[in-house]
């Protein structure tokens, strides 16, 4: 940044400097600074290279900083694959598995169809969210990767249920199959949510299923209105043990 404000900077002293510049030198001191010339072009034109150099310098800042956000999307898209993969059983591997390939970052298996077009029948899916119910009865259903979380969340859940989220976290999407919960269930649910992104503290966001609208191009990524937050301190044993029972089954 400092670079490039000093080719602008000196592109314009040179522009003022018609004073004390001669024809064929190679350098010229400005304000006590040495500005390098290139002999063979007038004033102007070296000021316009300098202006050039600008333009270059910020174009390729702009390309470096897009590769840097492409960089961080992909850091995070791998992170959230690996606390996925943590959890996973094998029924959830061939999801991952499914996604990685949509995503073009494994190659495609032709033995395998993983399903993408929603006409297709229901028993073709491949898609398996897992589900507990909390002590009152009520079903709770989570994904453990992104296809499973967009197939919970648009395709099995109502616009009344509810859905959470850990708040600025990789985390599995979790869909309470009523449209009035108990406490006990919102507090079940978000005990779910922290524990797939291995917190035990944190903020979880709730909000009604019709609030939650799909990021185009991005699987498993939503946007929230009308969201509230809830904390949770830490997770009770008896659900640390009903989750660990579950992955075991």
């Amino acid at each position: 940044n400092e670079l490039r404000k000093d080719y602008v900077e000196i592109g314009n002293a040179l522009f003022m400097a018609s004073s004390s510049y001669q024809k064929g030198m190679k350098e010229i001191v400005i304000d006590g600074k040495t500005i390098t010339l290139d002999e063979r072009l007038s004033l102007s034109e070296n000021a316009e290279k300098y202006f050039k150099l600008y333009q270059k310098s910020k174009v390729a800042l702009e390309k470096l900083l897009e590769q840097k956000e492409l960089t961080r999307e992909k850091v995070s898209y791998f992170e959230k694959i690996q606390t996925q993969l943590k959890f996973a059983s094998v029924d959830d591997i061939l999801d991952i598995n499914a996604e990685l390939m949509n995503d073009g970052y494994i190659k495609q298996d032709k033995k395998v169809k993983y399903i993408k077009n929603k006409k297709k029948k229901e028993s073709e899916k491949v898609y398996h969210p897992q589900f507990v119910n909390s002590k009152d009865g009520t079903k709770i259903g989570f994904g453990l990767s992104s296809l499973q979380n967009e197939y919970l969340t648009f395709s099995l859940a109502n616009k009344e249920d509810y859905f959470l989220h850990i708040k600025d976290c990789h985390g599995p999407h979790v869909i309470i199959f009523s449209s009035s919960p108990s406490e006990e269930t919102i507090l079940l649910a978000c005990e779910i949510a922290l524990f797939y992104a291995e917190k035990s503290v944190g903020d979880v966001y709730i909000a009604k299923r019709k609030e939650v609208k799909k990021i185009p191009s991005h699987l498993g990524l939503v946007n929230m209105n009308n969201a509230k937050t809830i904390y949770l301190s830490s997770l009770r044993e008896s659900t640390i043990s009903l989750l660990k029972n579950l992955q075991k089954k």
